[in-house]
């Protein structure tokens, strides 16, 4: 049986699906592994395909070659932590609070703050990994793994997102390895080698 929480994270992510699913050009299929967002207009396509990687926390690769996506106003009051990195091309958006950000090129962001109208793609091409989490639930389902790999997802929150605010840098070497361990899975995802990286990425994070 399923906890709350866990009903709140398929319920949040189900969500952020369904809100997509609404906008024009965009549509959802759900699979029996993972989920997909499909971009279709006239100037370009996309795609983002979903992955539950534990309770509480999803992976989505995403690649684009449009000049930019649109987000549903309903998915802009969501606002799940999430850490955004850049594999190539350019992502610009704005923010909940009026600030404009960009991603370039093995830049990432951790933030728990929400693209407002749509993702912008000033090169046309862009292709990046966002993993979306609910910490109470990854910690409630999860608490005894994240120990034995040494992290402290309350320690992230307060290191990256204080005063709520985003957090962008470029990628050192080693999290820029880890990174493309991720990529790498895209076409052909394990989901035993997805856990393990993303674990690796928050320990060293």
């Amino acid at each position: 049986m399923l906890r709350k929480g866990e009903n709140l994270l398929r319920d949040m992510m189900e969500s952020i699906l369904k809100n997509s699913d609404t906008v024009l050009g965009v549509e959802w299929k759900s699979g029996p592994n993972s989920s997909e967002l499909l971009l279709e207009q006239e100037d370009g396509r996309g795609r983002m395909v979903f992955h539950p990687l534990f309770p509480g926390v999803t992976l989505a690769f995403i690649q684009v070659s449009a000049s930019n996506w649109p987000e549903s106003e309903a998915n802009a009051e969501l606002r799940p932590l999430l850490i955004n990195y850049c594999v190539a091309g350019r992502s610009e958006l704005l923010l909940d609070d009026g600030a404009y950000i960009y991603l370039k090129e093995n830049d990432f962001c951790v933030s728990e703050q929400t693209a407002q109208k749509e993702y912008i793609f000033p090169t046309r091409q862009y292709q990046g990994i966002k993993i979306y989490f609910d910490l109470s639930l990854l910690l409630q389902s999860c608490g005894e793994l994240m120990k034995s790999f040494s992290i402290d997802l309350m320690c992230l929150e307060e290191n990256y997102c204080a005063n709520h605010k985003t957090y962008i840098n470029e990628a050192d070497s080693e999290l820029e390895n880890i990174f493309q361990k991720l990529w790498r899975l895209s076409e052909r995802p394990s989901a035993f080698h997805l856990q393990i990286y993303t674990l690796e990425l928050l320990h060293r994070l």
